[in-house]
């Protein structure tokens, strides 16, 4: 594809309007927050809410989740109406709704209804590398979540022109229903990632299998479904006899349909708007192309949702269909090759184009990439079709009482099912199947992506050139510009435990204590950057947790002499410059922990940690408690007190000479010298 095309109005256009949000977003124009007149709502038993239902429903732990426009707030649902508080601006809220109420399968789009229950705000992640509850609900305009453990009102009447929604919804419950009541849940859970792209009920060990085997895109939003719809509609309006301009009409139709069904996430847009594109293209006999259709999807999801620009699906959607777009046009298969190593290289082909365009958000949304994928999407993909028609024959054959057609598809469903789960079990379980990743700066993105066009430019071997020298230079500015080497303790924030994690000036790692959840070690080590530490530092009679096995094997070399060191008084030791040392035994309780870093000296004690320097004569003191109450301690007097439960997880920066703390909750760290 000549890359002309990005001088193209359409194109001219999709660029300006992604860089006129991403400047309005550096500016906080999408920055929400929760109105003044609700903040006394806020964390209290018995709030009802009254409003009206956007979306359909997704199911979660917490309960059946809607989007809902909150207009009207009491506390308690029966209060007089003189006595709600009537809004001045409506309010998108995410809504938990209690599954066993009888009224919340009647919440639909378009729906007034009365919520009972607690109104909150989103929470911040505690620990690098957790679930970002508020940037989730920022991009989405929603300040407020709400948890529901009634449905007080739900009214049955909905606007005409929420209907299309409404009847979607319906049909979205429906299947969820038949594949919960029908089939076992890791089977359903597959069936629905499948039908309807919500995979929330495989177990963990699943789920990391179909993660790094590198077929998760089955299971989630993408366009492939909306694809398979279209044909399948196509298809069957051909077998009816129906004329092109109708077939048209009626595939349109069912695409928009499933579109709603399924929420309307970017995957899936992208692929109902290119397609109509094409479509209209063809009914008016104008000349179509994908790329074309590529900008107007983009720019009508863009139209539409503004803020899907920074979400997850619309940024990887469109990163892969722009490099196949870029790239497979040109890169031409000898005709002289047999068909079938055509198809078989030119799909090799595409997959290795994706994984690449995709690796940066593989990094930054899941800190894991599939190597395995590279070649298994080539076997998965094709058969996903086949899945896709028998879940969706056996739930219409429900539908319709046709009870034998019903039991033939749905053994054909959880066959198809559990195959994919073979499969993917046995590719994530060969070597290198997998690689964790850690989260690239927007540099390191920008060296990436220019290396990544100079590929996709093959065989314009100048630009190509251009790309890849620009790349380098990039590169090369960026390990020019890396920081001196220092000391760095990071304070993990978890209810009942406590850990430190310790980059010593020398590029070694150690964990100090190991009271902390395996599982929340491990995304932080991979928000970190690091596959594992090399080093448990504990002190003298302190254990490893309810889990000692999972925690060490985390630890390069766990079962190497030396890899766990007991930290005494009289056997303290240096290393990386860094020298440790336990302090006087706390009544009650096990010895401190010091460790000094040229004029910086850090004591952590059983529940607190005081950063101060080591001469007294400029003496300042700050400490960081690690108890849940977040009270300072008699032992930990100080000028300023943190809280890891308040403040989340506190990391400590040493040069040796001054320190610095910053926080994960706050939006903007102290970054500040504190002695």
């Amino acid at each position: 594809m000549p890359l002309s095309y990005f001088k193209r109005p359409a194109a001219v256009l999709l660029v300006l309007a992604i860089l006129l949000l991403a400047g309005l977003k550096s500016r906080g124009f999408f920055r929400v927050s929760a109105p003044e007149e609700l903040r006394p709502y806020l964390w209290k038993d018995g709030v009802c809410l009254g409003g009206t239902a956007l979306s359909g429903f997704a199911t979660k732990l917490q309960g059946d989740r809607v989007w809902f426009k909150a207009q009207e707030a009491a506390l308690g649902c029966a209060k007089k109406e003189e006595e709600w508080l009537k809004l001045k601006r409506p309010v998108k809220v995410m809504a938990y709704l209690p599954p066993g109420d009888t009224l919340t399968p009647r919440v639909l789009p378009g729906a007034k209804a009365r919520l009972d229950g607690r109104l909150r705000l989103p929470r911040s992640p505690a620990n690098p590398g957790e679930f970002d509850e508020k940037a989730f609900l920022e991009e989405r305009g929603a300040p407020l979540v709400f948890s529901a453990r009634k449905v007080a009102l739900a009214e049955e009447k909905i606007p005409w022109a929420k209907l299309p929604w409404a009847w979607a919804a319906q049909a979205h419950r429906s299947v969820h229903e038949y594949l919960c009541a029908r089939f076992p849940a890791e089977t359903a859970a597959v069936l629905e990632g499948f039908l309807l792209g919500y995979k929330g009920r495989l177990s963990p060990e699943t789920n990391r299998a179909v993660q790094d085997a590198g077929v998760m895109h089955l299971l989630v939003p993408s366009g492939a479904k909306v694809a398979f719809v279209l044909g399948l509609a196509f298809l069957l309006g051909g077998r009816f006899g129906l004329r092109r301009a109708l077939r048209f009409g009626a595939a349109a139709a069912i695409g928009a349909f499933y579109v709603l069904a399924v929420g309307g996430e970017p995957p899936y847009t992208r692929a109902y708007f290119c397609a109509l594109a094409m479509m209209l293209a063809c009914a008016f006999e104008r000349e179509s192309g994908a790329f074309q259709g590529l900008v107007l999807s983009a720019l009508a999801t863009l139209a539409l949702r503004p803020r899907d620009l920074f979400s997850a699906g619309f940024q990887m959607t469109y990163a892969a269909v722009l490099g196949l777009q870029l790239s497979l046009p040109r890169w031409t298969l000898p005709h002289r090759w047999p068909r079938w190593v055509r198809l078989a290289a030119g799909a090799l082909l595409a997959s290795f184009v994706v994984q690449m365009m995709l690796w940066p958000t593989f990094a930054a949304y899941f800190g894991r990439g599939s190597l395995a994928g590279l070649f298994v999407n080539i076997l998965l993909i094709p058969a996903s079709g086949a899945v896709m028609l028998s879940a969706l024959l056996s739930w219409a054959f429900w539908a319709l009482g046709a009870a034998p057609a019903e039991a033939l598809a749905a053994w054909a469903a959880s066959g198809l099912a559990q195959a994919f789960l073979c499969a993917c079990r046995f590719f994530a379980g060969l070597p290198w199947a997998a690689v964790d990743l850690a989260p690239m700066t927007p540099l390191a993105i920008a060296a990436y992506y220019l290396a990544a066009f100079g590929v996709l430019a093959l065989p314009r071997w100048r630009a190509s050139a251009a790309a890849w020298a620009a790349s380098g230079a990039l590169a090369l500015a960026l390990w020019a510009a890396k920081p001196k080497p220092r000391f760095e303790a990071l304070l993990l924030s978890q209810p009942n435990g406590r850990a430190a994690l310790l980059r010593l000036p020398d590029g070694a790692t150690a964990l100090l204590d190991g009271r902390i959840r395996a599982g929340l070690l491990k995304d932080v080590l991979q928000a970190e950057g690091l596959e594992r530490f090399d080093q448990l530092w504990l002190r003298e009679g302190a254990g490893l947790g309810r889990r000692p096995a999972k925690v060490l094997a985390l630890a390069a070399g766990s079962e190497a002499a030396g890899s766990v060191r007991s930290i005494r008084k009289r056997e303290g030791f240096c290393l990386g410059g860094v020298c440790a040392q336990a302090g006087a035994a706390q009544s009650g309780g096990l010895a401190s922990v010091r460790l000094r870093h040229g004029r910086i000296q850090m004591e952590f004690g059983e529940d607190w940690v005081r950063v101060e320097e080591a001469e007294p004569s400029l003496r300042r003191l700050y400490c960081i408690m690690i108890s849940p109450s977040g009270f300072p301690s008699s032992r930990c007097a100080a000028e300023r007190v943190l809280s890891l439960r308040r403040d989340g997880a506190v990391r400590i920066l040493s040069d040796g000479s001054h320190a610095r703390i910053q926080t994960t909750k706050q939006s903007d760290p102290l970054d500040r010298d504190i002695l």
